[in-house]
């Protein structure tokens, strides 16, 4: 699947552009506030329903205008074309589309344009926190393992609320046998872990061969370490 044109709409300092795309690497180029960042920022906005650098869709649109809108046609690998498109107003509403139907969750966007987006602060991917790094490792299992949002969402449901029921406690533990919520917790947090070690496996290959081809004095090691928690034996 690769991008072959996008339509921009309101968008920043950019009226209105259509961009054809070609396979393989493609480049921008111009002087200083000519809108390259912009049309980046376009395509972040059509894969993934919002900006990279911003959460403000305000800023976003045209000075004058109410809404801004990005839309883009994709060339699939078994030659049908897929065409999405997506429309924020002032307000913040987002409309997203995809072939002529309405959708309410970006991530079925997502699947039909996957970016990766490489911005200067992309050294907290090694010295920020591990949640940086859990975003990085989950975005890539999304396109590779079918059910995995889904599998995300419970066990992020389940762990809040665990964490809410822990509350109530204040500070007690009640032990394994009376959580209601561990065999639940270690069910969906077994799942996600398996499937990000699975990805890491095959990822790990991949990083290696670039970062030779990079530096091949540099060498790195990439591993994911998950805890090794099991449930309780029934």
């Amino acid at each position: 699947m690769h991008l072959r044109s996008l339509h921009i709409e309101h968008f920043r300092n950019l009226a209105t552009q259509t961009i054809t795309f070609t396979p393989g690497f493609n480049y921008l180029y111009g002087l200083n506030g000519a809108g390259k960042t912009a049309v980046l920022e376009a395509v972040h906005l059509l894969a993934r329903g919002r900006s990279f650098r911003t959460s403000k869709s305000a800023s976003l649109i045209t000075h004058t205008q109410e809404s801004v809108m990005v839309r883009g046609e994709m060339d699939a690998i078994d030659s049908r074309g897929v065409s999405m498109g997506v429309r924020k107003n002032r307000s913040g509403v987002t409309q997203m589309r995809l072939n002529g139907q309405s959708q309410s969750r970006a991530s079925i966007l997502a699947q039909h344009l996957p970016i990766q987006t490489l911005l200067p602060q992309a050294s907290e991917l090694v010295l920020g926190p591990p949640s940086e790094r859990r975003l990085f490792l989950d975005w890539g299992v999304f396109h590779v393992e079918q059910g995995f949002v889904e599998t995300a969402r419970h066990y992020r449901r389940v762990l809040a609320q665990r964490n809410a029921w822990l509350k109530t406690l204040q500070g007690r533990d009640p032990g394994i046998e009376a959580d209601p919520w561990f065999a639940q917790l270690m069910r969906h947090g077994g799942e996600v872990s398996r499937v990000r070690a699975d990805y890491m496996q095959r990822f790990h290959p991949i990083f290696e061969r670039a970062l030779t081809e990079l530096s091949p004095k540099l060498s790195v090691h990439v591993d994911y370490d998950w805890g090794g928690l099991e449930a309780p034996s029934k």
